[in-house]
C-alpha cells in the first residue's frame, strides 16, 4: 500500500513538471464551515496557486496552513495520526502524541527525529488542524497537556512553520490558534495550564529581527494587538454557540453539516436530527458535552479576564465617548454600539471593537452559577481596563445590576459580584474626569439617570434585601472590606441611604452561618459607621453664620432647627450601628481566633473618633459627640453585670487602641509623652473621652476584691485592671479618690494600694498553680506601682515590704523569681525607672539576699536528697520525690533569675551570696572524707544540680569576681558530679589555663585515695560505685589530653591503677572484693575509651614499647581471676574477666606473641617464686590464691599463644595436608566458633579478619551459609557488623599456606617456643613435686595445682620434643603412671585413704579433667596413656556390696566417691567396650545414691556433688551411647534420671547465689549452676532414649506440674511432662482413683442441676480425666473460672505456666485419645465443664501474633532443639501462639462454640484466618498420617488429599461397598464438615443419611478426629447388618461418646435408646416422652 501510494505521488510530481510543486491532498478536501478541515484545505489551495510567480521564500510561508490530513509519506506518523484522529480513548491518545513527539519532535536527550524536514512541517500542520478541531475541546487533561508539549517541541525542529502559524501576526494564518492557547493557560487542570503557559511565553517571546528599532516596535505592537484580536474572537466564537449540544453538533457533526450552500431534503433532514440531539445521544455523552461545554466557555471568559488584565486597552481621551454616552435615545446609543463616532488610530485597540458586549451581558443572568462568576470577574476586569466596551452599554449595565443583585442566589458568587458592583460604580468618576463635567471628588455621576447612572433606591432596595440574607451564606470575611468602598461611592448627602444601607448590612449578621462571617460583618459596620462619622461635610458657609445671628425671621430660624434636628437624629441613628458594633464584641459569648481583626478595627476607630472629637467640627462626629462619649460608650464599657469573657475583650480593646496610639503619634512624628504607662502625643490633652468609663470600672473593680470573700479578683478582671491602668495611669485614676483624705498625694495612695490590694492578691494568688497568668499581671500591676512613685527610697520600701509579706507567706520560689523578672524585664545595666533610679539599686536589699542564701542551701539539700533516691539508697517514695524535684525545679529558677542569665544587667545579690553558695555546693569536697559511698549520691548525671551550674555560669562570665580556690572547688565538684553540667560549664572552667595544675593535682589525688578505700558489700553498690569512679576517670583524661596531648602516656598513674603492688594485693586471700572493685574500675574506664590501640596507649604509656610492662600485665591478669568455689571447675568463667580485659586491648591480635610469650615466662616465674616461699615458711594457704590464679592464668596466656594442640605426634607436616587442615568442612562448624574471614578472596595476599559464627542457616540445605561478627572490633550484640557468607571463605588460620617450606618453618618454630614453654613449666613448677613421696608430704592444694600445670602442658604444647629418657615427654609420662600405679595399689589393698584421694584427683587433673585450668580431652592420646587399670580396679571395687555399704557416708569415703566421679568423667573417653559401660553406669547409680542422698542439703558442697555427678553422666552417656554392642537393660540410666529428677524436684534450688551465665552475648541471662548440665543430659535422653526419662519422671508428675510456674525449671519441667504424656498407659490406674479434694467439692456442685443419668455419665468423665491428667493440673485448670487473674495484667511467669500447663494438658488428652477414643469425649467434657477453655483462648489471644502468617518459629517454641529458647526459657508470643493452634487442633468443637459465643468481634476475622491458614492445613495432614498409620481399619480403604481437602472411606460388607466422602472446609472447625454417601449401592437412602449424620455429628460436636470417625462408622456398619437397630436420635448403633448400644427400650413402642441421647432430648424438649410415640416415657434398661 505505501508502495502505491509513492508511486502516484511520484507521478503526480512529474506531471507538474517541475514548475510547482505539489499542493497536498488538502487541496483536494471539500471546505467544511467554521471549523471543518476542508475549508482549511481549500484556503490553502488558493493560498497556494494565489503565490505563483512570487519569490519562493515568501510563497512558502503564505501556503502554510493547518492541514485537515497528513499528506507525508511516513507510515509511522501515519499511523500515530490515526491513533489521535480517530474517536479513541484517552490513553491511546496521549500515548500516540508522545509517541509523536519523541518520533517527530524529539529533544535534544532523545536523539534527533526520524524525519526529514518536510515531512516534520506536514506532521506539524495536521497537527495543528488536529489541535483547533479536535484536541483543544478534548475532555481529558492528558490528551490537552501533551499537544501542547508536542506543539512546544516543534519549535526546534519546524521554527519557520512555528512562527508562521502560531506567531500572532496581521500576515499570519493563525486564526483562533493563538486565542485558544492563550485560553488554555486558564485550564482548570494544573498540568494544562503548566504547558499552555510555557507555549505562550514561547510564543511571545519571539522577536522578529528586522535591523531597525522602530519596525520591530512596530511589530511588537502589531503581535500584542493580533493576540487580542484572536482572544476575542475565539471568546465570540465560544459563546456565539449558546448550548452544549451546538458546540458538539459544531465540532462532530460533520457529516450533518455537509454542504450549507445547496441543501437538499437530505440535509433538512440532517438539520432536523441535530437540533433534536439531546434525545438521540446518551447520558454519557450528554455528561461529556456539559462538561466541554462548561470548560471550554469558562476557559475564554476567564481567558479574556487575564487578557484585559494583561493588555489593558489604550488611553480613551482619543475615542469620542461624549456623543455615545450623554445622549438619552436610545437609539443613539445602538447606533454607537454599530458603529463607533471616536476617530482612532488603527494601532489602538479598543475592547468595544473587538468584543459584542451582548455576549458578555446575557451570561450575567445565565442559569449556570460558574459562568455567571467568571462573568463578574470579566466585567469587573472591564471595568479597570476595558472601559471603552463598558462606557458603551452604561445604560444597559445600570439597568442590570440591580436586576443581578436581586437574582443572585449562589453563596459563592457574591465576593465576584460586589466587588464587580464596586468598580462598576467607581468608574464613572473615570469617565467624568475624560469629560471634564464634574470634579474627581464627586460621585454623585454614578446615581445619575441622565448620565446612564444607576437608581440609587432601586439600587438600595436590591443591595439591602441581599445584605440583609448575609449574601445567602457567603464568606463575609472575603465581601466584607468591600463595604466600606462601597459606602464611600454612595451619595454623600443622603443620610437616609447611608442607614438603610448600614441597617441591611446589620441585619445581616444575624444570618450568619459562622461567627466569623459575623465577626467580619460587625468589622464592616464599624468601619462604615467610623468613615460616614468622620467624612467631611460639604455644609453652605452662610448656614454657620445665621446660627450666631439673633435678628433673622422666625420662621426661618425653625426652618433651620428642623433640618438640623433631622441631620443630628440621622447622625445618632448612623452612631448607634457602631455602639451596636462594639456592644456585640463584648457581649457575644463565643469569638473564634480569626475574630481577632474585630476588636483592632474597634480600637482603630475608636481612636479616630475620639481624636476628630477633640479636633474636628466639619464632620458628623462633631454634632452627637456629647451624646456619644457620655450616654452610648458609657453604656456599653459599664462592667456592672458582665462576665468574665467582656472584662478580657475590654480590656484587649483598650490595650489595641493605646497601641494604634504608639503607631499614630509615631506617625505623624509626636514625641509622646510617659506619664506612667499612659502614652499620649505632645501636643493634645492628657484626657481622652474613655477615660471616666475606665475610671468608672477601675473603681468597681477594686470594690469588689476588697468586698469578695477572698479578697482577690478573677483573672480577666486583673487584665482588665492592668489595661486600665496602662492606659489611663495612676494620676488620673487616684485623682480626687474620695477613699482619701484630700491633700493625699498620689504617692501615698499608690503605696496603701500596693501594702493593701496588690499584696494581697499576690499572696492568695501563689498557692494555686492556675493563678499563674494572673499572677504575672498582678507583678504588671506592681511595676506601673512603682514607676509612679517618685523616689527610690519609696520604691525600695515598698518592694521590700511586698518582699518580705511574701516570705513570711512562704511563697511559691517560682512565683517571686516570676516577679523578679517582670520588674527588671528590658533593664539594662544603667537602666533607669524613669525617675534617675537604677532598677538593681531598687530591687536588690537585705531581705533578698538572706532569701537567697536560704534558697542556696535548701537547694542542695534537695538535690542531694533526689540523688539518694536515685542510687536506691532512700525509700521509693513517688509523692515525696516529685515534691523535692518540684521544689528544686522553683529554686534552680529563682537562682538563675538572681543571676540574671536570661537578661542582660547586673546581678539582683551581692558577690558574698554567691560565695556562700559556692561553700554550700562544695561541702563533700572540702570533706575529708574519702568513701565514694559518701559521694556516691551527689552524682549528677541528669544535671538537676541547678546551683552548681549556675555558680559555674558565674565563674565563666568575665565580670566574675571568684577567687582561684573558688573557681578550683567549683570546677572539682563539677567534675565529681559530671553529667551535662560538666560538659557544658565545668569541664571549660576546669581548663582555663589559671586553674588547670591545681585541678589535675587535686582531682587525681581524690581518684587515688577513692580507689583504696574498703566500702560497700553489696555487688550492685560496688558495681554502681565503681562505674561512678570509671566516669570521673574518663572526664579526667578526656579533659588532660584535651589541654595537652602528652598526658595520656601518663594517665594510669594519674588515676592510681599503674601501681603493682595495690594489684598484688588484690589477689591475696579475703581480698574478692577489692579485686572485684579494681576489676569494675578498671573495665568501666577502658569502655568509655574508643578503640584498641588507643587503650593499649593510656594502659603502657605508649603505643609500642620496646619492652613491654609485663610485670603490671601479669599482677592484672592474676587479680581479675575469678576464684567462686562454687565454680572451680568452670575455667570459661575464671578467666571471663581477663578475656574481657584482653579483647579491650585487641586480643591476640592486638598484643604481639612476643609480649604473651614475655608474659608467660613472668607467670612462671611468679609462680616459682610462690611455691618457693610457701616450701620454706610452710604456709600454703595464705599462697593459695595466688597460685590458683596464677595457674589459670598461665592456662589462658598458653591457650592465647597456642591455642588447642591437636596434631598427634604421627601428623605429617605437609604443605598439602596443612591446607587441607586450613579448611573447614560446612558441616563441622557451630554457632560460637572463632574463624577467619577471606575478604577479598580474588587478592593475592588474601587477608583475613577474625570472626565469631553467629548463626547457622540451615533454610537451603545442605547448602549451609553463616552469619559471622567481627572479633575485637565491634561490641557483641551490635548486628551492624555482622554478615553473611559461605564455608568457602571461612579458614581456620589467620595466614594462608603459601608453599611447603615456608609452613614447615612457622611449625617447627611454633614446635619450638612450645618446648620452650613445657620445659620452663616442667622444670620450675612440676618436676619432683608430683612424685609419690612428694604428694604424700605436701599440701594437697599445691599438688592439685601441679597436677593443673601438667594439663596445661599437654593440652597446650602436646609434648612435641623428645620422648626419650630425661625428656619432657619421659617425665610426664613417668608421673602419671607412678600415680595411676599408687591408685591402683591402694584399691587391691583396700587403703582408701587421703593419699589415694589425692593421687586420683592430681591424675584427672593432669589428665584433662582441670580444676584451675582449661578441661581437655587428648591428653590420653597425646600421651598414649591408657587408663585401664584404673577403670579395671575401680570396677571392682564398686561391685563389692559389702564395701560400698560401709563406705556410703563419711566425710574421706564422699571425697573419694567424689574424686572417682571426676576421673570417670575423664577417663570414659577411652572406654569402647559396652560391658564397661554398663559397668560405669551401676557405679554411678551407686556413687549419686551415696552422694545426692547423703549430701541431699542446700549446701555448697551439695550442690558441687550434683554439678560433678551430672557432668560425668552426661560425659558418660555421651561416648557409652556411640558403642555398638552397649544397651541400657540393666535399669541403671533409669534410676540416675530417677535420681536426678527427684533432685530438681525437691532439692535444687531454684535460685542460687552463684550463677552460670547462659547465651553468648554481654546481655547473657544468669541462671542457676545445675540448670545447664541438666538440661544436657536432659536433651541427650529425649534424643536417645525417652524411657530413662519415663521411668522414674511419672512418680513426681504433680511436682513437675507445679513446676511450670518456676522460672529457671520451667524449661525442664515442660519437657519431662511432654515424655510422661507421650508413654504409653494411664497416669494413675485402678478401679477406683482418688480424685483431689477441690474437684470432688466442684463436681459436687456441677451434679446440683443434673439428672441421675447426666450425674453418672459426669462423675464416669471426672474419673476418666482423672486417671489420666495430673490431679495438680485438674485443680489448677478447674481454678480458672474462679480467678479474675487471667482478666488482668497477670505475671509472667503465672502466664507462662498457664499457657504451657495447657500444652501439657492437650499433650495427655492426646495420648488418652490414642489409647482409647472414647477417653477424648470424656476428657472434652471435663474440660468444658471447667470453663477453662474460655479463659485460656482469652489470655492467649492477648500475646499471640496470629496475623503473622509467615512466621512459623512459634510451632517448633516448646521444642528442645528450638534455638530461640535463649536461657531455656519460653516467649510468651510464641507460646500464646502455639496454645491457640494446639486448642483448635485438639478441642475443635470446644473451640467453635468458643468462636461463635464468646470470641470477641474484634478478633474472629483473626482468628478465622488463623485457622484457615494456619490451623486446617497441619491439622489435615496429621489426620492423613494418623490414618496411614493406624493399625485398626481392617479391611476399610482410606485415602485422603491435602489439596482437594476430601477424604474418602470404601468398606465392603455383605457384598455391599460402602463408600462416604468427607469434605473438609478451609477453615474447619469454625465451619462444619459435609459428609457424602451417595456412591453407596445397594443401601437404602435413609441409612446412608444417618450414617453421613453420625459422622457429622462425630466430627463438628464431639472432638472427634477423622479417624475416629471412620472407625465409629465402620463398627456402626458391623452392628447394623448384625442386626442392631440405630439409636433415633443420634442414628447410630454405638454411642459416640461411650461407643455403648441402645440400652433404654420404651415399654410402648419398644424402640431402644441410648442413655445419653434420651436425657439431651428430655433435656431439648423439655417434656418427658417417647421420641418416636410420644407417648409418656415408662422405658426401662436392657
Amino acid at each position: 500500500m505505501g508502495g502505491g501510494k509513492r508511486e502516484r505521488k511520484s507521478r503526480l510530481d512529474k506531471g507538474q513538471g517541475g514548475a510547482a510543486e505539489f499542493t497536498g491532498f488538502a487541496a483536494f478536501a471539500t471546505p467544511p464551515s467554521t471549523t471543518t478541515a476542508a475549508a482549511a484545505a481549500s484556503a490553502s489551495l488558493v493560498s497556494t496557486q494565489n503565490t505563483v510567480g512570487k519569490p519562493k521564500k515568501e510563497s512558502q510561508q503564505q501556503q502554510l496552513r493547518p492541514s485537515p490530513l497528513y499528506i507525508g509519506s511516513d507510515s509511522n506518523v501515519t499511523l500515530i495520526f490515526r491513533k489521535i484522529g480517530q474517536k479513541r480513548d484517552a490513553i491511546t491518545k496521549t500515548r500516540a502524541l508522545s509517541e509523536l513527539s519523541t518520533y517527530a519532535f524529539p529533544s535534544s536527550s532523545e536523539g534527533t527525529a526520524s524525519l526529514s524536514r518536510q515531512e516534520q512541517i506536514q506532521a506539524f500542520l495536521h497537527l495543528i488542524f488536529l489541535y483547533t478541531t479536535k484536541l483543544y475541546y478534548d475532555n481529558n487533561p492528558s490528551v490537552r497537556a501533551e499537544v501542547l508539549n508536542v506543539l512546544y517541541a516543534a519549535k526546534d525542529h519546524v521554527p519557520k512553520a512555528w512562527k508562521a502559524l502560531l506567531l500572532p501576526t496581521s500576515t499570519a494564518s493563525s486564526s483562533d490558534i493563538c486565542g485558544m492557547i492563550w485560553c488554555a493557560t486558564v485550564d482548570p487542570m494544573t498540568d494544562v495550564r503548566r504547558c499552555a503557559t510555557r507555549l505562550m511565553e514561547t510564543i511571545l517571546a519571539e522577536t522578529t529581527t528586522s535591523g531597525e528599532e522602530e519596525k520591530e516596535k512596530e511589530k511588537e505592537k502589531e503581535k500584542r494587538l493580533t493576540l487580542r484580536k484572536s482572544v476575542c474572537d475565539h471568546f465570540t466564537t465560544i459563546l456565539g454557540y449558546g448550548r452544549a449540544t451546538t458546540l458538539h453538533d459544531a465540532l462532530f457533526s460533520a457529516k450533518r453539516r455537509g454542504g450549507i450552500d445547496g441543501q437538499s431534503k437530505k440535509d433538512k433532514k440532517s438539520k432536523q436530527q441535530s437540533q433534536a440531539g439531546d434525545t438521540m445521544t446518551s447520558e454519557s455523552e450528554k455528561e461529556d458535552m456539559e462538561e466541554r461545554y462548561e470548560r471550554v466557555v469558562l476557559c475564554v471568559l476567564d481567558g479574556l479576564t487575564r487578557l484585559v488584565n494583561v493588555y489593558p486597552e489604550d488611553d480613551l481621551k482619543n475615542y469620542d465617548l461624549l456623543s455615545a454616552t450623554t445622549n438619552e435615545n436610545d437609539k443613539v446609543e445602538d447606533d454607537m454600539d454599530k458603529k463607533p463616532t471616536a476617530k482612532k488610530d488603527m494601532t489602538e485597540f479598543y475592547y468595544k471593537d473587538a468584543l459584542d458586549g451582548n455576549f458578555v451581558w446575557k451570561h450575567l443572568s445565565t442559569s449556570r452559577g460558574s459562568f455567571r462568576r467568571a462573568t463578574y470577574r470579566l466585567v469587573a476586569s472591564l471595568c479597570r481596563h476595558g472601559k471603552s466596551l463598558i462606557y458603551s452599554n452604561m445604560k444597559k449595565l445600570s439597568a442590570l445590576v440591580p436586576s443581578v443583585l436581586t437574582s443572585e442566589k449562589d453563596p459563592s458568587n457574591f465576593p465576584s459580584l460586589i466587588e464587580m458592583v464596586l468598580l462598576y460604580i467607581a468608574s464613572f468618576r473615570y469617565k467624568q474626569q475624560t469629560l471634564n463635567s464634574l470634579p474627581p471628588s464627586n460621585n454623585n455621576a454614578a446615581w445619575d439617570t441622565t448620565q446612564c447612572g444607576i437608581d440609587a433606591n432601586v439600587f438600595m432596595k436590591a443591595m439591602c434585601k441581599v445584605l440583609k440574607r448575609g449574601c445567602y451564606g457567603s464568606s463575609a470575611v472575603q465581601w466584607g472590606p468591600s463595604m466600606l468602598p462601597l459606602v464611600a461611592l454612595l451619595p454623600q448627602e443622603d443620610r437616609k441611604l447611608h442607614n438603610q444601607f448600614l441597617s441591611g448590612l446589620w441585619e445581616g449578621h444575624k444570618v450568619t452561618i459562622g461567627v466569623a462571617d459575623t465577626s467580619a460583618i460587625i468589622a464592616a459596620v464599624a468601619e462604615c459607621v467610623s468613615f460616614l462619622l468622620l467624612r467631611r461635610l460639604s455644609r453652605p458657609e452662610e448656614k454657620s453664620d445665621r446660627r450666631n445671628k439673633d435678628d433673622e425671621a422666625s420662621t426661618v430660624e425653625k426652618t433651620e432647627k428642623d433640618d438640623e434636628g433631622d441631620t443630628e437624629k440621622g447622625i445618632k441613628e448612623t452612631a448607634q450601628y457602631f455602639i451596636d458594633a462594639l456592644s456585640y464584641y463584648l457581649v457575644t459569648p463565643k469569638l473564634p481566633k480569626a475574630s481577632s481583626e474585630l476588636p483592632q478595627c474597634l480600637a482603630r476607630d475608636l481612636y479616630k473618633l475620639d481624636s476628630a472629637s477633640y479636633e474636628r467640627d466639619d464632620c458628623a462626629m462633631a454634632d452627637v459627640k456629647g451624646w456619644f462619649w457620655e450616654e452610648g460608650i458609657p453604656s456599653v464599657m459599664a462592667i456592672d453585670n458582665s462576665n468574665g469573657e467582656m472584662l478580657r475583650r475590654l480590656g484587649l480593646l483598650l490595650q489595641n487602641v493605646m497601641e494604634y496610639a504608639i503607631q499614630e503619634t509615631s506617625r505623624k512624628g509626636y514625641q509622646p509623652v510617659a506619664t506612667g504607662a499612659r502614652i499620649m502625643p505632645s501636643n493634645k490633652c492628657t484626657m481622652n473621652h474613655l477615660f471616666p468609663s475606665c475610671k468608672n470600672n477601675f473603681c468597681q473593680l477594686l470594690e469588689r476584691s476588697r468586698s469578695s470573700e477572698r479578697g482577690i479578683m478573677q483573672k480577666n478582671e486583673t487584665e482588665l485592671l492592668l489595661s486600665i491602668i496602662s492606659y489611663c495611669g495612676f494620676e488620673y485614676l487616684f485623682a480626687n479618690d474620695q477613699s482619701h483624705e484630700e491633700g493625699t498625694d498620689i504617692s501615698s495612695i499608690v503605696e496603701n494600694f500596693c501594702l493593701n490590694d496588690l499584696l494581697r492578691w499576690i499572696i492568695s494568688r501563689d498557692s494555686s498553680p492556675s493563678h499563674s497568668n494572673a499572677l504575672k499581671t498582678d507583678y504588671k500591676i506592681f511595676q506601673y506601682c512603682l514607676d509612679a512613685l517618685p523616689t527610690i527610697i519609696q520604691k525600695k520600701v515598698v518592694w521590700e515590704s511586698i518582699l518580705k509579706e511574701m516570705i513570711k507567706a512562704q511563697c511559691n520560689l517560682k512565683n517571686v523569681a516570676l516577679g523578679l523578672s517582670i520588674l527588671t524585664s528590658g533593664m539594662s545595666e544603667n537602666a533607669s525607672d524613669g525617675f534617675g533610679g537604677k532598677i538593681e539599686n531598687i530591687v536588690q536589699c537585705q531581705t533578698l539576699e538572706n532569701l537567697a542564701v536560704e534558697v542556696g542551701n535548701s537547694a542542695v539539700e534537695h538535690f542531694r536528697y533526689l540523688s539518694e533516691t536515685r542510687h536506691g539508697q532512700l525509700s521509693d517514695d513517688s509523692d515525696v520525690d516529685e515534691e523535692q524535684a518540684a521544689c528544686l525545679l522553683n529554686e534552680s529558677i529563682f537562682v538563675e533569675t538572681c543571676l540574671r542569665f536570661e537578661q542582660s544587667g547586673p546581678m539582683l545579690i551581692s558577690t558574698e551570696v554567691v560565695r556562700k553558695w559556692i561553700e554550700t555546693t562544695c561541702k563533700a569536697n572540702q570533706s575529708d572524707s574519702v568513701l565514694l559511698f559518701d559521694k556516691l549520691p551527689d552524682e549528677d548525671g541528669s544535671g538537676t544540680n541547678a546551683l552548681l551550674k549556675a555558680l559555674l555560669s558565674y565563674a565563666l562570665s568575665p565580670s566574675s569576681a571568684l577567687s582561684i580556690v573558688e573557681k578550683v572547688q567549683l570546677s572539682l565538684e563539677s567534675w565529681r558530679q559530671g553529667g551535662p553540667i560538666w560538659n557544658t560549664k565545668g569541664a571549660e572552667l576546669a581548663s582555663s589555663p589559671q586553674i588547670f595544675d591545681e585541678f589535675r593535682l587535686c582531682s587525681s589525688s581524690s581518684l587515688k585515695k577513692e580507689l583504696i578505700s574498703e566500702q560497700g558489700k553489696d555487688d550492685a553498690l560496688i558495681d554502681l560505685i565503681c562505674h561512678s569512679w570509671s566516669e570521673r576517670a574518663w572526664r579526667l583524661h578526656q579533659l588532660c589530653t584535651t589541654v595537652n596531648e602528652s598526658f595520656s602516656q601518663s594517665t594510669m598513674a594519674l588515676i592510681g591503677l599503674d601501681d603493682v603492688e595495690l594489684w598484688k594485693s588484690c589477689a591475696e586471700e579475703g581480698n574478692a572484693k577489692r579485686a572485684e572493685r579494681f576489676y569494675l574500675c578498671l573495665m568501666h574506664f577502658l569502655h568509655n575509651i574508643e578503640g584498641t590501640d588507643i587503650r593499649r596507649k593510656i594502659f603502657w604509656g605508649q603505643i609500642e614499647p620496646e619492652f613491654s610492662p609485663t610485670k603490671l600485665m601479669v599482677h592484672v591478669l592474676v587479680a581479675l581471676i575469678d576464684t567462686s568455689k562454687i565454680l572451680l571447675r568452670s575455667m570459661e568463667r575464671r578467666v571471663s574477666r581477663i578475656r574481657q580485659f584482653w579483647e579491650l586491648l585487641g586480643g591476640k591480635d592486638g598484643l604481639s606473641p612476643e609480649f604473651i610469650e614475655a608474659c608467660c615466662r613472668e607467670v612462671v616465674h611468679h609462680l616459682s617464686s610462690i611455691v618457693q616461699v610457701i616450701y620454706d615458711e610452710n604456709k600454703s594457704e595464705e599462697h593459695f590464691s595466688h597460685l590458683t590464679r596464677g595457674i589459670s592464668v598461665l592456662d589462658f596466656l598458653a591457650g592465647i599463644l597456642f591455642g588447642k594442640f591437636e596434631r598427634t605426634r604421627h601428623e605429617v607436616d605437609s604443605g598439602e595436608e596443612k591446607a587441607l587442615a586450613d579448611d573447614v568442612n560446612a558441616s563441622n562448624i557451630v554457632e560460637g566458633d572463632i574463624l577467619w574471614y577471606v575478604k577479598d578472596a580474588t587478592s593475592k595476599d588474601e587477608k583475613r579478619m577474625k570472626v565469631k559464627v553467629v548463626k547457622v542457616h540451615r533454610d537451603d540445605f545442605p547448602n549451609l551459609y553463616f552469619t559471622i561478627r567481627e572479633e575485637g572490633g565491634a561490641i557483641a550484640g551490635d548486628t551492624a557488623s555482622e554478615r553473611q557468607t559461605v564455608a568457602n571463605r571461612l579458614k581456620a588460620q589467620q595466614f594462608p599456606v603459601q608453599n611447603e617450606t615456608k609452613t614447615a618453618v612457622r611449625v617447627k618454630e611454633t614446635d619450638r617456643k612450645r618446648q620452650n614453654f613445657e620445659e620452663l613449666i616442667l622444670k620450675h613448677l612440676v618436676k619432683s613435686r608430683l612424685a609419690i613421696p612428694s604428694l604424700q608430704g605436701q599440701p594437697h592444694s599445691l599438688s592439685q595445682i601441679f597436677a593443673d600445670c601438667i594439663n596445661t602442658a599437654i593440652s597446650r604444647c602436646g609434648l612435641t620434643g623428645k620422648a626419650g629418657l630425661g625428656s619432657v615427654h619421659y617425665d610426664v609420662f613417668h608421673i602419671i603412671t607412678s600415680l595411676e600405679k599408687f591408685v591402683c595399689d591402694s584399691i587391691a589393698r583396700g587403703d582408701i585413704s587421703d593419699g589415694t584421694t589425692v593421687a586420683l584427683s592430681c591424675l584427672a587433673s593432669a589428665m584433662g579433667y582441670g580444676f584451675f585450668t582449661e578441661s581437655s580431652t587428648m591428653n590420653f592420646d597425646i600421651l598414649r596413656f591408657k587408663p585401664d587399670s584404673s577403670i579395671s580396679m575401680i570396677l571392682s571395687l564398686y561391685e563389692d556390696v559389702k564395701w560400698l555399704h560401709e563406705n556410703s557416708s563419711g566425710k574421706k569415703e564422699l571425697s573419694f566417691h567424689r574424686t572417682v566421679l571426676i576421673w570417670i568423667s575423664v577417663a570414659v573417653t577411652t572406654i569402647q567396650e559396652g560391658d564397661i559401660f554398663r559397668k560405669l553406669m551401676n557405679v554411678l547409680n551407686s556413687i549419686g545414691s551415696c552422694l545426692l542422698n547423703v549430701s541431699c542439703g542446700k549446701s555448697e558442697q551439695s550442690l558441687q556433688d550434683t554439678l560433678i555427678f551430672m557432668e560425668t553422666v552426661g560425659a558418660t552417656q555421651r561416648v557409652a551411647h556411640q558403642c555398638i554392642d552397649y544397651t541400657s537393660d540393666n535399669g541403671a540410666e533409669k534410676d540416675i534420671m530417677s535420681t536426678l529428677t527427684m533432685c530438681f524436684t525437691s532439692i535444687w534450688q531454684n535460685n542460687e547465689d552463684t550463677g552460670v551465665f547462659i547465651g553468648n552475648t554481654d546481655a547473657a541471662i544468669a541462671k542457676p549452676v545445675w540448670l545447664h548440665p541438666f538440661v544436657s543430659i536432659l536433651k541427650h535422653n529425649l534424643q536417645e532414649n525417652e524411657e530413662n526419662i519415663l521411668f522414674g519422671s511419672k512418680f513426681f508428675s504433680e511436682d513437675l506440674v507445679a513446676l511450670l510456674f518456676t522460672k529457671n525449671k520451667r524449661w525442664c519441667a515442660f519437657q519431662i511432662l511432654s515424655v510422661i504424656s507421650r508413654g504409653k498407659g494411664r497416669l494413675y490406674s485402678g478401679d477406683t482413683i482418688v480424685l483431689p479434694k477441690e474437684t470432688i467439692l466442684r463436681l459436687e456442685s456441677w451434679k446440683e442441676y443434673l439428672e441421675e443419668e447426666e450425674a453418672e455419665e459426669l462423675c464416669e468423665d471426672v474419673q476418666v480425666a482423672a486417671s489420666w491428667l495430673p490431679h495438680h493440673l485438674m485443680a489448677e485448670i478447674e481454678s480458672w473460672e474462679e480467678d479474675m487473674e487471667l482478666h488482668e495484667d497477670a505475671l509472667e511467669s503465672t502466664v507462662i505456666g498457664r499457657l504451657l500447663l495447657w500444652i501439657a494438658c492437650l499433650d495427655f488428652l492426646d495420648s488418652a485419645a490414642v489409647s482409647d477414643m472414647r477417653n477424648r469425649g470424656s476428657i472434652s467434657s471435663y474440660i468444658e465443664r471447667t470453663g477453662a477453655l474460655q479463659k485460656i483462648l482469652s489470655l492467649a489471644l492477648r500475646y499471640a501474633v496470629i496475623n503473622n502468617h509467615k512466621d512459623e518459629n512459634w510451632k517448633s517454641c516448646t521444642s528442645m532443639c528450638n534455638d530461640d529458647n535463649d536461657g531455656y526459657d519460653f516467649k510468651v508470643p510464641k507460646i500464646a501462639t502455639l496454645v491457640v493452634f494446639r486448642t483448635v487442633e485438639v478441642l475443635p468443637t470446644l473451640v467453635k462454640k468458643w468462636w461463635s459465643d464468646d470470641c470477641p468481634r474484634s478478633l474472629q476475622s483473626q482468628v478465622s484466618e488463623f485457622v484457615q491458614y494456619r490451623v486446617a492445613p497441619d491439622t489435615l495432614k496429621r489426620e492423613l498420617a494418623r490414618i496411614n498409620s493406624a493399625s485398626g481399619i481392617g479391611d476399610m480403604e482410606v485415602s485422603g488429599s491435602c489439596v482437594s481437602r476430601e477424604v474418602t472411606a470404601t468398606y465392603v460388607q455383605d457384598e455391599c461397598k460402602l463408600s462416604v466422602m468427607i469434605k473438609i472446609p478451609p477453615s474447619f472447625p469454625l465451619r462444619n464438615v459435609e459428609v457424602d454417601c451417595q456412591k453407596t449401592l445397594g443401601i437404602a437412602e435413609k441409612r446412608w443419611r444417618h450414617w453421613a449424620l453420625q459422622i457429622m455429628r462425630m466430627l463438628n460436636s464431639q472432638d472427634g478426629s477423622v479417624l475416629d470417625a471412620l472407625l465409629l462408622w465402620k463398627q456402626n456398619v458391623d452392628k447394623e447388618f448384625e442386626g442392631v437397630e440405630p439409636c433415633p436420635v443420634c442414628y447410630s448403633v454405638l454411642c459416640v461418646k461411650t461407643h455403648a448400644m441402645p440400652n433404654l427400650e420404651c415399654k410402648t413402642c419398644h424402640n431402644r435408646f441410648h442413655t445419653s441421647c434420651l436425657y439431651k432430648w428430655f433435656q431439648s424438649s423439655g417434656k418427658s416422652q417417647c421420641v418416636l410415640c410420644q407417648q409418656p416415657w415408662s422405658g426401662a434398661k436392657i
